[in-house]
């Protein structure tokens, strides 16, 4: 594939992401009555602006986000606003209005990420918790385990789907004895497998039946299955992080990010598709983070409002946010500083 087209669809990529999240925002924003004045795509310089009915529409310099600017975003002066202003203005909104603004630029990523796994479940097919293939002589063969065989549960435990059946297999901590039950003609049957270990994997020797034929309920439930694993998978990353589990080296700034959604453009567009909804769900999530500059800040504060009854100075939480943005720059550089001397192999 040539490299300009390439570029281009990663581009498209990350211009979705930032689209859908910040149209979460902007249409919460109008549904509330509070007045968007500009709805932009990158940060920094402006590079090209339309002016809409109210609002206008912008794209800048620096793509790495985007933002909606709110009237009254950051001003609590109730003397220097008409009452006109002050009935569309975002400061002035209940509490309880204002998180659901900022809630609906995280939900938008999950509801973007459902949206594209479903549609890759019909375009694709996915992969089945149905078995199509047993080795000879592996420990599935032997503990009984047939093709067809539809595996419910993993040691007594559901799963969403078969990405997070391999994950919870090989993450399961007593490995020398894994229980799996499956629905065989209609009838739920136990078996005890003793996996091989191969490396720092666990073999059972199974295969899943990959399942091209999908109806539209059918994508919508597998959709639905899909971003809850990913939220997940993301979820336990970051503990994994907070505890020690991964290292700083182990992280991926833009520069990776970028590499990786160019290997996936080369293996084709679904394979481009699948790694956006993985981006899109990991900044949904990022985005919940309780830190200044956030959706997750933003919500703490009109939390604490909405207890309090109190309005906190605007000045001062423009002032924390100036420094939570700043924080997050830094890390994106020294990230991407990582990405370009230490890269990940």
């Amino acid at each position: 594939m040539n490299n300009l087209i390439i570029i281009l669809l990663v581009a498209l990529s990350f211009g979705l992401l930032v689209v859908g999240h910040e149209f979460g925002h902007f249409i919460l924003a109008k549904i509330n009555g509070v007045k968007v004045e500009e709805f932009a795509i990158g940060m920094g310089l402006l590079v090209f602006k339309v002016k809409g009915k109210e609002t206008m529409y912008s794209l800048r310099l620096l793509p790495i986000g985007g933002y909606v600017k709110m009237l009254g975003e950051y001003d609590d002066s109730e003397e220097n606003i008409s009452q006109e202003d002050k009935e569309r203005s975002y400061i002035f909104k209940h509490p309880l209005r204002k998180i659901s603004i900022i809630l609906a630029g995280p939900v938008m990523n999950f509801i973007l990420a459902f949206i594209i796994f479903a549609g890759l479940s019909v375009a694709t097919g996915y992969n089945s918790s149905i078995i199509s293939n047993v080795a000879d002589g592996s420990p599935a063969q032997v503990a009984g385990l047939q093709v067809g065989d539809e595996i419910i549960r993993l040691n007594s435990k559901k799963f969403l789907n078969w990405n997070d059946f391999v994950f919870k297999l090989q993450n399961l901590k007593d490995k020398g004895n894994v229980n799996i039950t499956v629905l065989r003609d209609g009838k739920k049957l136990d078996f005890n497998i003793k996996p091989e270990i191969s490396g720092n994997s666990l073999v059972i020797g199974i295969n899943s039946k990959f399942v091209t034929d999908v109806g539209f309920f059918e994508s919508i439930v597998n959709g639905f299955k899909s971003m809850l694993f990913e939220i997940k998978q993301v979820i336990n990353s970051l503990i994994m992080l907070l505890t020690g589990q991964v290292s700083f080296k182990d992280l991926g700034g833009p520069v990776t990010i970028f590499k990786i959604s160019g290997e996936a453009a080369k293996n084709g567009f679904s394979n481009l598709m699948n790694f956006t909804a993985f981006l899109s769900v990991n900044l949904g999530i990022f985005n919940l983070i309780p830190f200044p500059a956030l959706d997750g800040g933003a919500i703490i504060v009109n939390l604490i409002e909405l207890i309090t009854r109190k309005k906190i100075n605007q000045n001062i939480l423009a002032k924390i946010n100036y420094v939570g943005f700043t924080l997050l720059i830094l890390l994106m550089i020294a990230v991407t500083i990582k990405d370009i001397f230490f890269p990940i192999v």
